[in-house]
């Protein structure tokens, strides 16, 4: 189900759907990365980290896991990035839009 975000400083709307969790499952921690969810890229990199210090063998077990289980998370992630920076998740972006736009006045 797609969720939709406003921002309270303009007339912005994000949307966070499927394209997540593909992206998190092609591109890693790169989507990380450029969304700017540095603890989850923290986390990724010190997970990796541990595998490669641990030996080749080990190395494949967060190499493949992480992806998959990000792909179950990623969506709830960044709505709730969205909430902590202060955006206001609406129902429809088109009638948040429509209520955004000042109205012209009326003449008598």
């Amino acid at each position: 189900m797609t969720r939709y975000f406003k921002s309270p400083d303009s007339d912005q709307v994000e949307e966070v759907d499927a394209f997540q969790v593909l992206a998190i499952l092609f591109l890693g921690a790169i989507y990380l990365l450029f969304a700017g969810l540095w603890r989850h890229l923290l986390i990724w990199g010190l997970a990796i980290g541990v595998g490669l210090l641990a030996g080749p063998p080990w190395a494949a077990i967060p190499i493949a896991v992480l992806p998959i289980i990000h792909c179950f998370l990623i969506r709830k992630i960044v709505a709730d990035e969205y909430l902590k920076k202060g955006w206001a998740e609406v129902p429809d972006p088109k009638l948040a839009l429509k209520e955004a736009t000042p109205r012209p006045p009326t003449a008598l």
